[in-house]
C-alpha cells in the first residue's frame, strides 16, 4: 500500500506537472501579467486616449528590449521570472494534489500521511512565489526598471507619434 501510493504520487505529479508547464497558469495570473513592461504600456495608451493594435505594442516593445536592454538585466529577468514559475507551477500542483487527498479522505476516511509534506510544499512554495516578484530587485522590480527605460526610448516616441 506504501509503495502503490507513493508510485502513484509520481506518476501524478510528473503528469501535472507537465499539463501545469503547457497551460502556463503563472503568466495568466493578474499580478503577473499586469505588471509586465507590455501590459503596463497597453494601460498607459488607454489613458492617454490613445488607439494603437497590441501587436504594435508589444512589437516596438520587445524591438526596444532586444537591442536596447543590456544582457545583465535581461538574464537577471529571465532567471527570476524562471524561478516565478517554477514556484507557482510547485504551489498549484501542491494544492491540486491536496485537494485530491481531501477527495479521497472523504470517500475513505483514511488518513494520508503524504498530506503534511503537500502542505509545507505547498506553503514555501507560495512564499518563494511571492518573494520571487515582490522581492527587493526582483521580477516587479525589473519589469517596472524595463518599462520605465522603455518610456524614455525612440520606440516608445515612435509609436505614440
Amino acid at each position: 500500500n506504501y509503495n502503490l501510493n507513493l508510485v502513484l504520487l509520481s506518476i501524478s505529479s510528473f503528469f501535472l506537472g507537465r499539463i501545469l508547464y503547457v497551460l502556463d497558469i503563472p503568466k495568466n495570473i493578474k499580478f503577473f501579467t499586469d505588471a509586465t513592461p507590455t501590459k503596463q504600456l497597453e494601460n498607459k495608451l488607454k489613458e492617454l486616449t490613445i488607439e494603437i493594435d497590441k501587436s504594435k505594442i508589444h512589437n516596438a516593445y520587445f524591438k526596444f528590449y532586444d537591442e536596447s536592454i543590456s544582457s545583465v538585466p535581461k538574464g537577471k529577468t529571465d532567471r527570476l521570472t524562471s524561478m516565478y514559475h517554477f514556484s507557482m507551477n510547485i504551489f498549484i500542483s501542491s494544492m491540486i494534489i491536496l485537494l485530491i487527498y481531501l477527495i479521497s479522505w472523504f470517500f475513505t476516511k483514511n488518513f494520508i500521511y503524504y498530506s503534511f509534506p503537500i502542505i509545507l510544499i505547498g506553503v514555501l512554495s507560495l512564499v518563494s512565489t511571492l518573494g520571487l516578484f515582490y522581492g527587493e530587485r526582483k521580477v516587479k522590480y525589473y519589469f517596472t526598471r524595463q518599462y520605465n527605460s522603455f518610456l524614455n526610448s525612440e520606440e516608445y516616441k515612435n509609436i505614440i507619434n
